[in-house]
């Protein structure tokens, strides 16, 4: 009977002692399976915090030199649209003149030459906001819209000016071909046509007052931004404000047409200021890095 009672509890505690070496075995494993699991993830984690750091660090650079290679183009596109208007001066002697129904189609071929080359600002001034507009909608994406908006007007605007200059060409045709028959007939007619031009020439009521509005809403945003010098884009905004008063004063009061004409000067010498301030330096680089990434 002792006999079988040691036995019984040796076997017990053999069997008790296996379980308690089992279950170190166990939380063994479990300690190894739960340490290397981490260092894994900790692994994991450093190589993607090393790998987000260097796709932020890219993708900074590579947005800095899309701004900049954005802000050559535009600086550009400025340039030639403010030089294309300069080609109006090649048509504009047989335009203006009191005979022009005798010289102008006579002369068609400089005229059509020179309304091509000024047509070349109609691409230019479209093209302006849609490149400045991923820069732009960043700071506000309203404004952004509305400057494409007002840009697109005002390049629809010299379309219809330069097809009403047209329309003069075949209206000397015709008068030449009539054998100066009816003159006072195609006159009035001619007259009634350049009066158009009154409105929606680059010169013109209609399209001064969007150019204006325009180039206050671009400066607007810029000044906010600070992409440019503030310097530069509050000369903007008050010579955007300067033209749209000599304007408005010269079509609806007897305001001279050289104070309006002399009002015209500031903002176009900032265009060109702005343009290649772009070309040259770009946008200032810390305020578009840091929105970019954001």
């Amino acid at each position: 009977m002792d006999t079988c009672y040691f036995w019984f509890r040796l076997n017990n505690s053999t069997q008790s002692h296996q379980r308690v070496n089992g279950d170190r075995r166990s939380l063994l494993l479990y300690y190894c399976y739960f340490y290397y699991s981490y260092l894994l993830l900790d692994c994991c984690f450093i190589h993607c915090d090393k790998f987000s750091q260097k796709y932020k660090r890219e993708k900074k650079i590579n947005s800095s030199k899309m701004h900049k290679k954005t802000a050559r183009i535009v600086g550009i596109l400025f340039i030639i649209a403010t030089a294309a208007i300069f080609a109006e001066s090649i048509y504009e002697p047989f335009l203006n003149s009191p005979d022009y129904l005798d010289l102008i189609y006579s002369n068609k071929t400089t005229v059509i030459v020179g309304l091509l080359l000024e047509s070349i600002m109609i691409p230019a001034m479209f093209l302006i906001p849609i490149f400045l507009f991923p820069v732009l909608k960043k700071y506000n994406k309203t404004l952004a819209l509305g400057y494409i908006g007002i840009r697109s007007l005002e390049s629809a605007l010299i379309g219809v000016a330069q097809i009403i200059k047209i329309s003069l060409i075949s209206l000397g045709q015709d008068y030449l071909n009539g054998g100066g028959a009816n003159v006072s007939d195609f006159q009035n007619t001619g007259n009634s046509i350049q009066s158009k031009l009154f409105w929606v020439n680059t010169d013109g009521i209609i399209y001064v007052v969007i150019f204006a509005i325009g180039a206050f809403i671009l400066n607007f945003v810029l000044y906010k931004s600070k992409l440019i010098p503030r310097w530069l884009s509050i000369w903007g905004l008050f010579a955007a404000v300067a033209i749209f008063t000599g304007t408005i004063l010269y079509a609806f009061t007897d305001t001279p047409e050289v104070i309006a004409m002399l009002l015209i000067i500031p903002i176009a010498v900032q265009e060109m200021v702005f343009a290649v301030r772009l070309i040259v330096k770009g946008f200032n680089s810390p305020t578009v890095a840091s929105k970019s990434v954001k």
